[in-house]
């Protein structure tokens, strides 16, 4: 999808080390990264409001599914064995701190969809 057929280069990437991006380049990229950075903090924030920061930081370290999630359908990769172990293990850590903070009874829904946006971003 993002890759060249014949090369297997990414589209638009330098073809050579020597070549770089300009400066106008550079700064329309950065800028559109930047909204998106700015909307994830924000939310990620907001969730704070909502919930224990241990909760918000728990939530926001699911990116690993979102990132294998992402890789196999935008990047078209392979998931192999070893990617599903590494995320399922830390999916359980996740579980188990979860639920010891759940049992507070300091987790709320709201906190969940502000770190969904957060973990995109870190995509």
């Amino acid at each position: 999808m993002f890759f060249d057929d014949a090369g297997g280069s990414p589209r638009g990437a330098a073809s050579s080390a020597t070549e770089v991006l300009t400066f106008q380049e550079t700064f329309v990229l950065s800028a559109k990264f930047s909204i998106i950075w700015f909307l994830a903090n924000a939310l990620y924030n907001a969730s704070l409001a909502r919930t224990t920061v241990s909760s918000t930081n728990i939530l926001s370290s699911t990116s690993g599914v979102f990132t294998l999630i992402a890789s196999k359908f935008v990047l078209e990769e392979t998931i192999s064995l070893s990617k599903s172990f590494a995320v399922a293990l830390c999916f359980a850590g996740i579980v188990v701190v979860t639920a010891t903070d759940a049992k507070e009874d300091t987790v709320s829904g709201a906190a969940t969809y502000g770190a969904i946006p957060t973990n995109s971003y870190h995509v």
